[in-house]
């Protein structure tokens, strides 16, 4: 799945599209402003054409990061047909090879949906979940029981409002039905499927994990906080708990391009459950989030499907989220910096990179999984 050539179709993005990205873009960061973080951190460059021509929210300098990030031009083509890995022929279900539907979807705010009653990992006192160290009270009912693995992706299937849903499964071989694992779940760039390529996470945390990859409909995911696919999240988490032995206390989430807007609103609306994210080259389906969430965000200047400037009102977000300042101080693998001043075991880091719209596996795989790993 790594390695391959990817290839991009040229597609025409309809006018009402364009204009509902540009409408976002305007919006969002003011939405952003008034949760707490600063405008001047929104996007520090051009915002390219159908804005008016003028650099949005610049600050008057460089980033807090001191990377001087610029924001890609949105081209008149710009679409969400993202390389997730092989040709496009081969990465749908049959459903149309479209856009992934930003036109219209409009930004939901996140506590439309309301968090998952089932968590049961320590708090503080402003509801949030404590970092903690170990497993204690954190495993799943699925903890004892016989389940053997193969460290490779099986296909399996669950009905979500009574369509079968495909998701392809990867449990260690080494699988210990007494160890309490971490799971990750790994979502797909638009007209993709569950083995499309780029996110091999599985090549990192090896043994140490257990992965679900799921199929969106038409290769795309519902980004609406009590959409079909939040459910499905909600549904295969139960399931894999009651079959496994999991650390409730580290589900993790990771996704690429219109999969990393859906683990932004992952990390949103299920902020209760979801310990850590890690979203590329994505953006931000949400103006508010209700909790925390821990954050290691991807993003290219280089990106012309979806601008850096989107990453950044995604940046944005999780730092007025997590309570954090507007230092950073350079943190593993280079180029990623870590903000300063975020509520203890909530990390926001940023990995400006480089490059056209990819999910750059050979980077945020290990990169993700380190991350991951380093919460407990």
């Amino acid at each position: 799945m790594s390695g391959g050539r990817r290839t991009k179709r040229n597609m025409i993005e309809h006018p009402s599209a364009r204009w509902s990205r540009h409408v976002r873009l305007l919006l969002l960061p003011l939405a952003l402003w008034s949760c707490g973080a600063e405008p001047g951190n929104e996007v520090d460059g051009a915002a390219g054409n159908g804005m008016g021509g003028g650099s949005t929210g610049s600050g008057g300098g460089a980033n807090a990061d001191g990377s001087g990030n610029t924001g890609g031009a949105i081209g008149d083509g710009a679409t969400r047909d993202d390389a997730s890995g092989g040709a496009k022929a081969d990465a749908g279900d049959g459903g149309p090879n479209a856009d992934s539907g930003d036109g219209g979807r409009g930004v939901p705010d996140a506590n439309d949906g309301s968090a998952l009653a089932r968590d049961a990992r320590p708090q503080d006192a402003a509801g949030d979940v404590a970092s903690s160290s170990g497993d204690a009270g954190r495993r799943s009912a699925g903890c004892g029981l016989a389940a053997a693995g193969t460290s490779s992706y099986v296909r399996q299937t669950i009905t979500v409002r009574n369509a079968t849903r495909e998701y392809f499964l990867w449990v260690p071989r080494t699988y210990a039905p007494n160890q309490a694992y971490p799971v990750i779940f790994r979502w797909h760039g638009s007209t993709g499927n569950g083995l499309s390529g780029g996110l091999e996470i599985e090549a990192s945390s090896r043994e140490s994990a257990i992965i679900a990859s799921p199929s969106g409909i038409g290769g795309n995911w519902d980004l609406s906080p009590n959409g079909v696919d939040v459910q499905l999240f909600d549904m295969l988490l139960a399931q894999l708990e009651s079959a496994y032995c999991i650390d409730t206390g580290r589900v993790f989430s990771y996704g690429f391009s219109d999969g990393g807007g859906f683990t932004n609103l992952l990390g949103c609306v299920r902020s209760g459950v979801v310990r850590a994210i890690a979203p590329v080259e994505s953006f931000a389906p949400v103006t508010t989030c209700p909790g925390r969430v821990a954050a290691w965000i991807t993003h290219s200047p280089d990106d012309q499907v979806e601008p850096i400037a989107l990453g950044m009102q995604v940046r944005s977000l999780f730092l007025a989220a997590n309570g954090c300042g507007m230092t950073t101080m350079p943190v593993s693998p280079s180029p990623c910096v870590r903000y300063q001043g975020c509520a203890a075991g909530y990390p926001v880091d940023w990995c400006q990179t480089s490059g056209p719209h990819d999910p750059q596996g050979s980077f945020t795989g290990p990169g993700a999984w380190s991350f991951f790993d380093a919460l407990r």
